[in-house]
């Protein structure tokens, strides 16, 4: 698809995308990617907004992104779905559209962890030996996100010494590389992580198709240098989402202006804020 539509690389950046995804359309009649609007799905969207340099919630816990930055992201993605440069069911369905599309042949790209890579040999072979990893796009500063686990012990816990023993064990950088090696994921250890992107680079496999996800999984492991938790588990974020989501799928849709849909989620979210925390 890119090569049909003239194109060498996907973009870096979002503000990029625009004109790639006006390239993609108008020369294959496909889509260039898929960010679904869906207010219980994937955070993506919201990630994004962040990239772009939108604050979301303030100190106190109140909507920050009624700002400049914010009223251009709801623009930016309004402004797409307007222009059919986006899927039409981005505001119905949640990632897996964007697996299916991507498995028929209908969408450019997708954001995916390197295992996508072995279920697309199996699922769309033919798709999968025209595929090939990049970075992730970023806002300007270059940050890609990264999601991550937490180990809690509880402070009541009867076995609390014995807990955070076994959280120490699993946190270990040779234990966690050892689990890395054996599950295909990347260590949250920087010791554990140094070592895996140092054994990658010395053992390419010789096989095409391995050669494909070992790629994938490098490049995984040097993202992360550059990776943070764009959009933390904090308490009311999946209301958040919801939130935005829904204000903005209103604005994709014509139903509302895009500046009016951020001030309109900006005002729903302060109510629910005032309430939980006064």
């Amino acid at each position: 698809m890119l090569e049909e539509a003239g194109i060498a690389a996907p973009p870096r950046r979002w503000q990029e995308v625009p004109a790639y995804a006006e390239a993609v359309k108008r020369r294959t009649g496909r889509y260039a990617l898929f960010v679904t609007a869906v207010p219980d799905d994937s955070a993506e969207l919201m990630e994004a907004m962040v990239q772009m340099g939108v604050r979301l919630l303030d100190d106190r816990r109140r909507a920050a992104f009624n700002s400049p930055a914010g009223r251009r992201a709801f623009a930016f993605w309004s402004d797409l779905y307007r222009r059919g440069l986006l899927p039409r069911e981005v505001v119905s369905q949640g990632y897996r559209r964007a697996i299916e599309l991507y498995q028929a042949g209908d969408l450019a790209q997708v954001a995916s962890g390197p295992d996508f890579l072995r279920n697309l040999q199996t699922n769309a072979p033919g798709i999968a030996a025209t595929s090939a990893p990049f970075p992730p796009l970023t806002g300007a500063n270059g940050e890609a996100n990264v999601a991550v686990m937490n180990l809690v012990v509880p402070r009541q816990s009867p076995m609390a010494t014995e807990a955070v023993s076994f959280a120490l064990f699993l946190t270990d950088a040779g234990n966690q590389l050892a689990f890395a090696e054996e599950a295909r994921v990347l260590p949250s250890s920087r010791g554990a992580l140094g070592q895996l992107e140092r054994r990658l680079r010395r053992a390419v496999p010789a096989d095409g198709q391995e050669r494909l996800v070992h790629g994938a999984r490098l490049l995984s492991v040097t993202t992360l240098g550059q990776a943070r938790v764009l959009v933390p588990a904090t308490p009311g974020v999946k209301r958040l989402q919801a939130i935005l989501y829904t204000q903005l799928q209103r604005a994709m849709l014509g139903q509302i202006e895009s500046g009016a849909a951020v001030a309109e989620a900006e005002r729903e979210w302060n109510r629910y804020a005032s309430a939980r925390w006064p």
